[in-house]
């Protein structure tokens, strides 16, 4: 660590918000999770900040070029699991 510079830690959860709560399945869900994820990727950028991205499975099928954004931007990439 560099004198007086602090060293943070961070990881970030990609996950949509049916994943907290149960919804039916036959109602239609937009996600929003590429363009608030791309937000994200912006402010992180600004900082130099790298955090790991933690990416749930079904996340990571449905949105395989996020996955690929976040890499290329410098990221480390995880799972964060599998929901049945």
């Amino acid at each position: 660590m560099a004198a007086g510079r602090l060293v943070h830690a961070l990881s970030i959860d990609v996950e949509d918000r049916y994943h907290d709560f149960p919804v039916d399945p036959r109602t239609p869900r937009e996600s929003r999770i590429e363009a608030n994820s791309l937000r994200v990727l912006d402010m992180l950028a600004v900082h130099a900040a790298r955090p790991t991205f933690l990416f749930l499975c079904d996340v990571a099928e449905r949105f395989p070029a996020l996955v690929r954004h976040v890499v290329m931007a410098g990221h480390e990439v995880g799972s964060d699991g599998c929901h049945s």
